[in-house]
């Protein structure tokens, strides 16, 4: 945590408004023992560094790995089934919920460090265009980080008889309709803001799923590479790629133990496992501390 911690307060130092008050003391030092609810809802209000994560599970994995990173008796967390300012002690299990309702959002908040992060289940991305239209117009305050991705598996399952029946260059309207939509928005947003788009790893194959093939995903990563901003504060995240593909290589020499083992999940045709994802937070961070802030 005292890296994280580390970064955080470095880029607080670039993001935050020097002609307002701060309202953190710095590190070293605690902001408020937090003794009320009241107390809680007062630095929620606060501005910080905020990591907004929007997509699918995928997405959502990468923050539960980022939860798990910065995860203290010194964070909160708050969700869309819970009352209006009402901050909980974070319990993972509880926190990660099985309700898939596009619009669903869980907060983190760190009471002593400028840290929030949120993530919004939105697994075609079909609400991202409100929230970049509502960041930008300022109805509500913008993240410091974008972190979304392309959430192809979600299109190639609603759109498989197209495939079967017409192939991929069919099956992937949708998809290319939405990214259209999506770009100019996307372009717009990352001139004050940094957008990281994740790229679909490579999965297992697997009878049930003869339309998510690698060569589908490769397709439709290339869709995301012909379509997407091309910009300094833009990234296409595509380095987890080649990690997948040695994630599954690791899968077939392990052993069954380890292969069912929280941290591996190999039997899981349609996610990575953790051990893979707490790696991609380790890319992520080691990104935002060491060179994008020295760009701001």
């Amino acid at each position: 945590m005292k890296e994280v911690s580390e970064c955080v307060w470095d880029l607080w130092e670039v993001v935050r408004n020097k002609s307002q008050p701060n309202p953190w003391k710095g590190p070293g030092s605690s902001s408020s023992s937090a003794s009320s609810s009241s107390d809680v809802v007062a630095i929620s209000k606060r501005p910080s560094v905020h990591f907004v994560f929007v997509g699918d599970s995928h997405v959502r994995n990468l923050f539960e790995a980022f939860f798990k990173r910065i995860v203290s008796r010194r964070m909160k967390y708050h969700s869309s089934g819970m009352k209006e300012n009402e901050w909980k002690n974070p319990n993972y299990h509880k926190v990660f919920w099985k309700n898939k309702k596009p619009g669903n959002y869980h907060k983190l908040l760190h009471l002593d460090i400028p840290l929030k992060a949120t993530f919004y289940w939105d697994p075609r991305l079909i609400l991202l265009p409100e929230y970049l239209s509502s960041w930008m117009s300022g109805k509500a305050s913008k993240p410091t980080y974008l972190i979304t991705a392309g959430t192809a598996l979600h299109f190639m399952a609603v759109t498989s008889s197209i495939y079967l029946t017409k192939g991929i260059e069919a099956s992937s309207v949708p998809f290319i309709d939405c990214l259209k939509k999506l770009s100019p928005l996307l372009a717009e947003f990352s001139k004050t803001t940094p957008v990281v788009f994740k790229l679909q790893d490579h999965l297992k194959r697997h009878r049930s799923n003869r339309f998510r093939d690698q060569r589908t995903v490769d397709r439709y990563n290339q869709i995301s590479y012909e379509l997407l901003p091309r910009s300094s504060n833009f990234i296409i995240w595509n380095s987890t790629i080649p990690m997948s593909d040695i994630y599954w290589q690791g899968c077939s020499q392990l052993g069954s133990e380890i292969r069912r083992s929280e941290n591996w999940r190999c039997q899981n045709f349609q996610h990575l496992g953790f051990v893979v994802f707490h790696q991609f937070i380790d890319m992520f961070l080691n990104g935002i501390c060491c060179c994008f802030k020295n760009k701001w």
